[in-house]
């Protein structure tokens, strides 16, 4: 396995989830199809993320959001893995994603917003996933949605670079790594738009990575095509 193989393995070892592979990288020698499968997924999770976040970042002004809000402050969640399932999959836009079944769901923290299909959930060693909104009357609650899951044990989080680097980095979350788009990794029907690289709320290249003009013209290339990082933050 090349040296290039070698920093990826790394760097997924410790943001992946470790039930995907089950595996130690550390004892055990693991195959290039179980490291493909395993990157197809975790790609496909991201993408799935990233869909279900266009609903919770919608930051009009609503007038029915306000008892959703006392909610939320007041951590008033449960946590059924099998309502929880049913809460995101509401959505309308990931007809085509089954990344999680509900027996995965049983492994994570969970925090459905109790009577509304509003949520998230936070993996044992902090990343924060499947944050969802699917409650079209309900808008404008984004940041405090987000909030009250770092207040929940969420310190971490993965994302393409893109629409959501803005509101992450809005939220305390701060670049900490980035790996290139792997085109053979992408979900099926992959939709992804050109990103601006030189916007700060759409690209790490812009004030939070430093590269030489080579790299940034590398970055430009798959950017302008719909191909940017993945993106890695901590609080």
């Amino acid at each position: 396995m090349c040296k290039r193989d070698l920093k990826t393995l790394k760097t997924y070892e410790q943001y992946a989830v470790d039930y995907e592979l089950a595996k130690d990288f550390a004892t055990t020698q693991i195959t290039q199809n179980e490291v493909v499968s395993a990157y197809k997924s975790k790609y496909e999770k991201m993408f799935l993320d990233y869909l279900l976040m266009l609903d919770v970042v919608d930051d009009i002004s609503n007038e029915n959001k306000n008892d959703v809000i006392v909610a939320i402050k007041n951590a008033d969640f449960e946590n059924g893995a099998q309502e929880f399932y049913d809460s995101f999959n509401k959505s309308t836009r990931i007809t085509f994603l089954h990344p999680y079944t509900v027996e995965d769901l049983k492994e994570i923290n969970l925090f459905k917003l109790r009577g509304y299909n509003i949520g998230f959930a936070i993996k044992k060693n902090g990343d924060t996933i499947l944050v969802h909104n699917n409650e079209k009357s309900i808008v404008g609650i984004g940041n405090i949605l987000i909030r009250q899951a770092i207040k929940m044990g969420g310190t971490h989080l993965d994302h393409f670079d893109g629409y959501l680097t803005g509101f992450y980095k809005n939220n305390g979350f701060v670049f900490n790594n980035n790996d290139e788009f792997d085109d053979k990794y992408a979900p099926k029907n992959w939709q992804y738009e050109r990103v601006d690289i030189l916007n700060p709320n759409k690209s790490i290249y812009a004030d939070e990575k430093i590269v030489d003009v080579v790299e940034f013209q590398n970055a430009e290339s798959r950017y302008d095509i719909g191909r940017p990082d993945v993106v890695y933050r901590i609080l």
